[in-house]
């Protein structure tokens, strides 16, 4: 049993291992690249949260606007999610296709490198009539971490004029724009269980959606949002408000309340939600058939109990820095401190160049000031370390594909390079006219004229047998051969018998 237990450890560690050797050569190969900064770099993201933030108060009026007009439905059709008598899951992703019209005036632009920087791709777009902005997904490891995007416009007309003028304009010397008109997503709604739809969980997300709501508009340096009063305790009344928080949400700090997802940007909500988060009706009582498979209660349970926890988590967590400096000034701290000796009470010493001060902060002063390029190689490690970290730290960060090197030869696995011929056209040996591009003629193959055999290429070829010399073996040699005489003569001195003449 212990030799099971050491097993399993040893095995767990070389799994830890093997994992580490992959993240740090996916992250050597991609760390330069701008899709990955933005994921994981601290100032990048930084950079982005900033503007974040500045959008939020544009979006902020535009929601407070619409919410005051006399239909504000028709610009958030998610205010009356769940309000309609009789909605199931096919009607529900009906209506909100119907519904919304997020990529009416968009263009779909197809295979984008990774290594293509987004300024390079807005830049091809800017001198577009009607241009506004452009949403990219995230790369796919599976298409050599190419990506795709939308170049949204204010108008259809601005987007059939801009997909006559940008199709295969060149963006570099190695990418050209592909585009597509009005392409869709494909993505199907989140759907949050039905529990949601309880009085009792209407009424509890309610009041945990006004506190983060409230928690973000402090982190974004706003007035706590005034959403309307509940008029009583009513469900309906409670879902109708609980729609109005839930839309502010999403729309102005793009954060998801059922995914408990707080994203940077509109892109990375897109990218890891979808358009809509919706509620799965509950179960049928009446005897109809049931819309969905209900999962167990003690399922439902659970999945309440990890939102509650997560959105606590978000509405007590202390408000994050937006200063770069106060980034750096975090990384630049281990450093000051390794290099600051007390000698004694009013004494203290410079660790690079021995100056004495009397003073810890002078210290700290006398190394930014005669000492910048020492402090700053400390920031740039100690970002990038945690550059490296925040990578490692995301369950669902990207990986490498995986590998085929090791893949064997079909015939190994008992495949066969050919199917059997049949007859006339059509055969599983022809191409053309032409069986593998190498004899002319009709039909399939026969005994007299076989179909070639297809060349193995070489790194798929079976190994040889190695095989070695023993050096300490002893080395054999022939005997010599013994010298015969048969009576016919002397000997010339060369082991020869000479007949005598």
């Amino acid at each position: 049993m212990q030799g099971g237990t050491v097993s399993q450890d040893a095995y767990a560690q070389y799994k830890e291992d093997f994992i580490l050797r992959q993240d740090r050569k996916f992250f050597h190969q991609y760390k330069d690249e701008e899709w990955l900064q933005e994921l994981y770099h601290p100032l990048v993201v930084l950079e982005r949260s900033v503007r974040a933030v500045e959008a939020s108060s544009v979006r902020r009026d535009a929601f407070k606007n619409a919410l005051s007009s006399d239909h504000p439905e028709k610009t958030f059709p998610s205010l009356l999610y769940d309000l309609k008598e009789g909605e199931t899951l096919d009607g529900d992703m009906q209506t909100e296709s119907n519904a919304q019209t997020f990529y009416e005036n968009a263009l779909f632009i197809r295979s984008i490198p990774s290594s293509l920087a987004r300024s390079a791709l807005r830049d091809a777009f800017a001198a577009a009539p009607g241009f506004d902005r452009i949403i990219l997904s995230e790369p796919n490891r599976l298409r050599g971490f190419s990506r795709f995007g939308w170049a949204f416009f204010h108008s259809q007309a601005d987007c059939a004029a801009a997909l006559k003028e940008l199709q295969g304009k060149p963006v570099n010397s190695w990418y050209t724009l592909s585009l597509v008109p009005n392409s869709e997503s494909n993505r199907q709604p989140k759907f949050a269980p039905s529990i949601a739809l309880t009085p009792e969980r209407i009424a509890t997300d309610l009041s945990q959606a006004t506190l983060l709501a409230h928690k973000l508009d402090a982190e974004a340096g706003s007035e706590p949002f005034d959403f309307p009063e509940v008029s009583g305790s009513e469900t309906l009344d409670n879902l109708r408000a609980l729609n109005i928080v839930q839309t502010y949400l999403r729309f102005v700090y793009n954060t998801c309340y059922y995914c408990a997802l707080c994203a940077i940007d509109e892109e990375e909500l897109r990218s890891k939600c979808q358009l809509v988060h919706r509620r799965a009706p509950l179960p049928c009582t009446d005897g109809a058939a049931p819309v969905a498979v209900e999962p167990p209660a003690e399922a439902l349970e659970q999945w309440a109990s990890e939102l509650d926890k997560k959105i606590g988590a978000r509405i007590i967590a202390p408000a994050p820095s937006r200063d770069p400096e106060v980034i750096r000034q975090t990384a630049l701290t281990p450093f000051i401190d390794a290099h600051t000796s007390q000698e004694s009470e009013s004494k203290f010493r410079c660790g690079l160049c021995a100056k004495l001060f009397r003073g810890a902060e002078f210290v700290a002063k006398h190394l930014k000031l005669k000492h910048p390029n020492e402090c700053e190689e400390e920031i740039i490690n100690r970002v990038r370390t945690a550059y490296f970290e925040a990578f490692r730290a995301d369950p669902d960060r990207p990986q490498l594909p995986p590998s085929t090197a090791h893949a064997g030869h079909p015939s190994q696995y008992g495949v066969t390079l050919y199917k059997p011929g049949g007859i006339g056209r059509g055969s599983a040996h022809r191409r053309h006219g032409f069986y593998d591009d190498i004899r002319p003629g009709r039909g399939a193959p026969s005994a007299e004229y076989p179909a070639p055999a297809a060349p193995v290429p070489d790194h798929l070829k079976r190994r040889r047998m190695v095989s070695y010399a023993d050096l300490d073996a002893p080395v054999w040699s022939p005997p010599k051969e013994k010298k015969l005489d048969y009576g016919f003569g002397g000997d010339n001195g060369d082991g020869d018998a000479i007949m005598s003449s």
